[in-house]
């Protein structure tokens, strides 16, 4: 004997009290070794989801990790303006300019390493930033364009515009075109990532 719902008719073991897919109560009947094995394969489908669920939920939840910042309070807000759309998948708060981030590993340290790159120079002479930059232009053998939705486009040029950013940058409605180092252009590239809602 085995047990069949009513509604759906799929057919669960003699100890199954419940449809596993419309909850609805079992009734007894008699099967024959197809149907019984039918039954035995959407209660071992059934869990089989329900336990992948739980494991991908708890996976996500291990793999997030907070990033603080202490930086100037116009790069803060540069950094939060450009992380704070909701379809962006990581979360930024800003107390000043304290910022924190959280995303994944890979996430947080492509954003440490952008805002390394945006602070770099940040509160030396500008004459030693004026040679830092003559310096940093030998080295942007790399051009790049990139497609973004306008304010995003526009919140990537303001991060990266400031002269003490060693990159050169211009910003045309949906586009952003950076030249840079390939070290840093790669990092750039890994934010626009992360800005067009993608998970690293």
């Amino acid at each position: 004997m085995a047990r069949q719902c009513t509604v759906c008719k799929n057919q669960y073991p003699s100890h199954a009290n419940f449809c596993a897919l419309c909850g609805r109560p079992l009734v007894m009947v008699a099967v024959t070794p197809a149907g019984r094995n039918a039954g035995l394969v959407v209660v071992v489908i059934v869990a089989g989801l329900a336990t992948y669920a739980v494991l991908a939920a708890t996976r996500s939840a291990a793999v997030l990790e907070n990033r603080r910042f202490d930086i100037p309070r116009a790069k803060a807000t540069a950094v939060f303006e450009l992380l704070r759309p909701r379809d962006v998948k990581v979360v930024v708060r800003k107390d000043g300019g304290r910022l924190q981030i959280t995303g994944t590993p890979k996430e947080c340290h492509v954003l440490a390493k952008f805002v390394g790159l945006i602070t770099r120079y940040t509160g030396k002479p500008e004459c030693e930033v004026r040679v830092a930059m003559e310096r940093a232009r030998k080295g942007w053998s790399t051009r790049q364009k990139y497609k973004l939705p306008k304010s995003k486009a526009r919140a990537l040029f303001n991060a990266l515009a400031p002269d003490d950013v060693p990159v050169l940058v211009s910003w045309s409605g949906k586009r952003v075109r950076v030249d840079a180092s390939p070290q840093v252009q790669e990092n750039i590239r890994h934010v626009v990532e992360i800005l067009r809602g993608r998970r690293l």
